[in-house]
C-alpha cells in the first residue's frame, strides 16, 4: 500500500469519515480521543465512531460512518488510509480471531466484556 500524504488522495469513504473525525477533534488538554469500528454481523455493514472523554467527564460516542460494503479488503483499505492521516487509536469490536486479508494480522484479539 502507498503511503498517503494528505487527506485529498483519500478513498471516498476514508475521506467522510476524515472529513466528520476532523470536525469533532477538538485538540482539549486531558481529553482522550479514539475511533472505534464494529462489525456489524447482522446488518451485514461497518459501522464507525468517534469517541470523546474528557477528564472527570462523560465519555461521548458520534456515528461517523456506516460502510454499507460488508468487504474486509475494503476496510482494511480504508483503515490503512486512516491510520495515515488521523494518528489516534483505532478499536475494533466484533472482529475477535478475524484477519486481515492482505496483512494477515489478527484484527482483535479477545472479545470484549459487553460483546
Amino acid at each position: 500500500m502507498t503511503k498517503i500524504k494528505s487527506p485529498d488522495e483519500l478513498c471516498k469513504p476514508a475521506r467522510i469519515i476524515f472529513d466528520r473525525a476532523d470536525a469533532l477533534f477538538g485538540r482539549h488538554r486531558n481529553t482522550r480521543y479514539w475511533i472505534t469500528v464494529v462489525n456489524n454481523r447482522y446488518g451485514q455493514q461497518y459501522n464507525f465512531f468517534f469517541n470523546t472523554v474528557p477528564r472527570g467527564r462523560r465519555h461521548k460516542s458520534v456515528p461517523l460512518h456506516t460502510l454499507e460494503q460488508y468487504n474486509l479488503p475494503l476496510l482494511e483499505r480504508v483503515i490503512g488510509e486512516l491510520r495515515c492521516v488521523l494518528k489516534l487509536t483505532y478499536e475494533f469490536v466484533g472482529f475477535t480471531g478475524m484477519r486481515w486479508p492482505e496483512s494477515g494480522r489478527v484484527i482483535q484479539y479477545r472479545r470484549e466484556a459487553d460483546e
